[in-house]
């Protein structure tokens, strides 16, 4: 959408992602926004729209209608590319081996693009070999929920059905405190609660591991020193390992 230099600034709030704000300001295509000129230095911060920070602050620039002259009396057609977003989930075992033919029970808490709840969307959804699943959701969408039951190519014991509850736009850049513990903490690595009084110890211990399982050196764990060069290529390597798009 064609757009006007007068801005607004949104401040971001946990959970929102420039596809999320976008349709909260009536944009069809986040990239109206996130190409604005007045959104040059959060660019260079953050490098993927879809990760932010609590606490930045967005430009979004005024919409301008646009018109299209056509004759009276005839019939004219007009299409509207959607953005369509995709909830997408990779299952691994203990030893990070993929889930596959596991029958997922997704539940989404569906939102109008005003952010206005509409009923569940519940689905059953089989795990592709790679441990893959995936849903169609709307831009607006923060929570669902993930019922697995984990499948007997992987499990040689059944196992009772296990539930994941999702925060979806949740996950804060990997050059944050926070970035850090959560995808250490989906993989695995038990960093600390992400809400509360923050445990650097905690977090430090979770990366030092993580560290000595890919060969990172030298596995100190310092997050928080601004001469460790060790934490660049330990934030590269844990987007990797999480499954990230991000550039770190």
């Amino acid at each position: 959408m064609p757009t006007t230099t007068t801005a607004k600034r949104h401040t971001v709030k946990q959970g929102e992602h420039l596809s999320h704000i976008a349709a909260l300001y009536g944009f069809s295509d986040y990239k109206a926004i996130w190409d604005f000129g007045e959104n040059a230095e959060l660019r260079k911060k953050r490098k993927d729209p879809h990760v932010l920070a609590p606490g930045d602050v967005v430009s979004v620039p005024a919409p301008r209608q646009k018109t299209v002259a056509k004759s009276a009396g005839a019939l004219h057609r007009f299409r509207l590319v959607p953005t369509i977003m995709q909830l997408r989930l990779r299952l691994l075992d203990p030893f990070m081996r993929p889930i596959k033919d596991a029958p997922c029970w997704v539940r989404i808490d569906d939102t109008d693009d005003a952010g206005n709840p509409k009923p569940p969307v519940k689905v059953l959804i089989v795990s592709k070999s790679d441990g893959l699943i995936e849903h169609p959701i709307t831009r607006t969408t923060m929570e669902a929920e993930v019922e697995v039951q984990p499948s007997a190519d992987t499990e040689p014991v059944k196992r009772k059905r296990e539930m994941f509850d999702l925060f979806i736009g949740g996950l804060d850049p990997v050059t944050t405190n926070n970035g850090l513990r959560a995808r250490l903490n989906n993989l695995g690595y038990f960093a600390g609660l992400t809400e509360g009084i923050e445990d650097k110890e905690q977090l430090r211990w979770a990366i030092e591991e993580f560290q000595f399982d890919h060969g990172i050196k030298p596995q100190n764990g310092d997050f928080d020193d601004g001469n460790n060069k060790t934490i660049i290529p330990t934030r590269k390597k844990l987007v990797e390992a999480h499954g990230d798009k991000e550039p770190t």
